[in-house]
């Protein structure tokens, strides 16, 4: 699979505004890198906008959608075990 895993529990605007250059930036820095994106029922666009990221980037690029917000901690909880499995 991959030697590294970034785990992004989906947060901010300013995240958001700048996802594709943080992506661009982590497959410059780590070619071995798989990202994993949770994301826990955002109304904002926010899965629409990782699909399209998911689409340029096939099989490095993730989506763990949640129904509920559960808060931060869980988010990262959920992605260490899907990371772990």
């Amino acid at each position: 699979m991959y030697t590294y895993a970034v785990i992004l529990a989906w947060c901010s605007a300013a995240i958001r505004a700048n996802v594709e250059i943080l992506v661009a930036a982590l497959f410059q820095a780590v070619s071995a890198v798989g990202i994993l994106f949770v994301d826990d029922h955002s109304q904002d666009g926010t899965q629409e906008k990782i699909a399209r990221i998911q689409h340029q980037y096939r099989d490095k690029v993730y989506l763990l959608p949640r129904a509920d917000k559960l808060g931060l901690g869980m988010a990262y909880v959920a992605g260490f075990k899907w990371a772990l499995a």
